[in-house]
């Protein structure tokens, strides 16, 4: 794929948010643009601070260690470009959207054994098994176009030993709010939000109280040296688009710590299947700003 250059307007700390790109700054530090380089090879253009959105869209309160996401616009639809292949963006209305699949996997059958959620959206041949859906875009990409869009990263959560206790650590970033657009049974288009398609196993009650936007963070995944190929953007590697349990590798963040190991955490969480349209079916994830 030929390089793409997005021109980025007020993202207050592009070059420190594209974890690990390499590019010039030169002319950053005399007040000009510059060029940094995503791990795929996408060229983003970094207007110095203050050049657009960031200086006025970004007022609100302040969250997740100082971070804060700005506000979506109505209507924002028609606004809408695509960037890299699978993934568009209304950089104004601040609103990034890419394509998935509901997973293969998620399939009714009274005989299989209980699929337990651990990832809501990853890439082929990773987390199919454990994931409500399948997307084709590039991690690294969607975490492009959500710096283009003018959102801020944090850092993924993780785990420390804690008197002699296993305790996890929060994942930082602005706050996400997802969005889930399909063709239903019946032919119209629906909506729905990821926290209505995840529900307890035992008592049946979703993750989040019905009627309530789940809430994400826009984690960043991490760069990560990997043998033969240098330094990678974790997430293109591991598939975790939008996590659910904490791997530490997530472009996008369940707000809350959730091991991964059930003989550390017992698992609890499932896709209600019910709720859901069937395995295949084409979502188009919508992502915008959330207090």
């Amino acid at each position: 794929m030929k390089d793409r250059c997005v021109r980025v307007v007020g993202v207050w700390a592009l070059v420190a948010a594209l974890t690990g790109c390499r590019g010039t700054n030169a002319d950053a530090e005399h007040g000009g643009a510059s060029a940094a380089r995503t791990p795929s090879g996408v060229e983003v253009e970094v207007l110095p601070a203050g050049a657009g959105p960031g200086s006025s869209a970004g007022a609100g309160a302040e969250r997740n260690g100082g971070t804060s996401a700005p506000t979506p616009e109505a209507s924002p639809d028609t606004g809408l470009r695509e960037l890299f292949p699978g993934v568009r963006a209304d950089l104004r209305a601040h609103v990034v959207e890419f394509d998935a699949r509901v997973s293969p996997m998620m399939v009714g059958d009274d005989k299989a054994p209980v699929i337990f959620l651990e990832v809501i959206c990853c890439t082929p041949n990773t987390r199919e098994h454990e994931s409500l859906l399948v997307t084709n875009a590039k991690p690294s990409l969607i975490h492009a176009a959500l710096l283009a869009a003018g959102f801020k990263p944090g850092a993924p959560g993780g785990w420390k030993f804690e008197n002699e206790q296993i305790v996890g650590v929060p994942p930082t970033g602005d706050g996400l709010r997802i969005t889930f657009g399909y063709t239903g049974r019946d032919g119209h288009e629906q909506q729905a939000d990821p926290g209505a398609w995840v529900v307890n196993l035992a008592t049946r009650e979703p993750i989040v109280p019905k009627g309530t936007p789940a809430r994400f963070v826009f984690a960043g995944s991490k760069i990560i040296e990997r043998a033969g190929e240098g330094a990678v953007y974790d997430a293109d590697g591991s598939g975790q688009v939008i996590g659910l349990h904490t791997f530490g590798s997530e472009v996008i963040a369940w707000p809350k710590t959730m091991h991964h190991e059930a003989q550390v955490q017992a698992p609890e969480w499932v896709a209600d299947l019910d709720s859901m349209p069937p395995a295949g079916t084409v979502v188009k994830v919508r992502i915008t700003g959330a207090p």
